[in-house]
């Protein structure tokens, strides 16, 4: 359990460095971010022809606030044992104003079902399309897919903007 804490540990300073190193240093504007804290809930689905090399994809939805709409969920790798299996993934919102694209890094527990995740967003398009920003998603696995929070900011895109 010991080294799983540590993967994980690692694993978190290793995105915050990341997105701290892009950030432009010096420029604090009010509104450059804006908060998530909402519900998600997925459901696993067949995956399309080289979308998941380990073959397990889930759709689902983001309940409320500027990620309102619909996922897909790609796994990208995984490893494990019978206590913990470490996972990756493409996770790509669709709300009715454009797309956001996140890296996925998680952790499940098949024991007790539950999962933690943190995400990096990467992109999109629309309002989304220079969006950065880092995620934490927690919950529990259920026998159709995952229920759990999204909560975090999602930085540098246009609210208010719809493409069209």
């Amino acid at each position: 359990m010991r080294r799983l804490s540590t993967a994980v540990s690692a694993l978190a300073i290793g995105l915050l460095a990341s997105g701290m190193a892009r950030a432009n240093p010096g420029v604090a504007r009010a509104n450059q971010c804006s908060a998530v804290d909402t519900t998600i809930v997925t459901t696993f689905t067949p995956c399309g022809p080289n979308e998941s090399p380990v073959g397990i994809c889930t759709e689902g939805t983001v309940t409320s606030g500027v990620l309102a709409g619909s996922t897909r969920f790609a796994v990208q790798t995984m490893t494990g044992t019978d206590t913990h299996v470490i996972y990756s993934g493409f996770l790509t919102v669709t709300t009715p104003s454009g797309m956001v694209q996140i890296h996925d890094y998680g952790i499940l527990n098949p024991i007790t079902g539950r999962f933690f995740e943190i995400e990096q967003v990467v992109g999109g398009t629309g309002p989304f399309k220079h969006a950065t920003g880092l995620l934490v998603s927690q919950g529990m696995q259920t026998t159709t897919g995952f229920t759990g929070t999204l909560v975090g900011s999602l930085c540098r895109f246009k609210e208010g903007h719809h493409s069209g």
